[in-house]
C-alpha cells in the first residue's frame, strides 16, 4: 500500500472515530445543554474524541510499528500497544466517572483541563516515539544491507610529514 494511503486511511479512521465518539460523549456524558457548558469542556470533549480516534488508529495499524521496535519478543510489543491505546483511551473512562460521581464543576474543570491535555500529549509523544524508533531502525538494517554488498575500499599507505609518529 503506498504510503500517503495508509496515511489517508489512518485520518479517515481518526476523523470518523472521533466524530462517532463526539457524538456518543455529548449524549452520554455532559449533563448541560451545548450551550451552558464553559468552553473548556466542548474543547476537552473534541480533544477527548480525538485521542480515541487515534487510539482505535494505533490499535488497527500500530502493531507493525510496535514490532518493528521489539522483534524478538511479541509479549513486549503487545504489552507496549496495548499501554498505548490504554494510555490514548484513558480520558473516556475518567470522564465516565467524574460524571458518575457528580465532581462540582468549578473545580473539576481545572482538573479536567489538567488531566486531559497531560494525558493526550503524553500519548502522543508516545506514539511519535514509537513510530521514529521503527523507522530509525528499518533505515539502519537498510543501510547496514547496503554496506554489506558494497565493495571493500583498498587502504592507501599514509604518507606526509603529518603523519609522523611520537615517541
Amino acid at each position: 500500500m503506498p504510503r500517503w494511503l495508509r496515511a489517508g486511511v489512518v485520518a479517515v479512521v481518526v476523523i470518523v472515530v472521533a466524530l462517532l465518539a463526539y457524538l456518543l460523549s455529548s449524549m452520554l456524558f455532559v449533563t448541560e445543554a451545548a450551550g451552558a457548558r464553559p468552553w473548556p469542556l466542548t474543547a476537552l470533549t473534541v480533544w477527548d474524541a480525538l485521542l480515541l480516534g487515534v487510539a482505535v488508529a494505533v490499535a488497527v495499524f500500530g502493531w507493525r510499528y510496535v514490532h518493528g521496535v521489539f522483534p524478538h519478543s511479541v509479549g513486549g510489543a503487545a504489552a507496549v500497544l496495548t499501554s498505548l491505546v490504554l494510555l490514548l483511551a484513558a480520558p473516556w473512562p475518567y470522564t465516565a466517572a467524574r460524571t458518575l460521581t457528580g465532581v462540582e464543576a468549578g473545580a473539576a474543570l481545572w482538573v479536567d483541563l489538567v488531566f486531559h491535555v497531560l494525558m493526550g500529549a503524553a500519548a502522543l509523544v508516545v506514539v511519535g516515539g514509537m513510530v521514529r524508533l521503527a523507522r530509525d531502525r528499518w533505515i539502519f538494517e537498510a543501510g547496514r544491507e547496503h554496506a554489506r554488498s558494497a565493495p571493500t575500499a583498498r587502504a592507501r599507505p599514509v604518507k606526509g610529514r603529518h603523519h609522523r609518529t611520537t615517541s
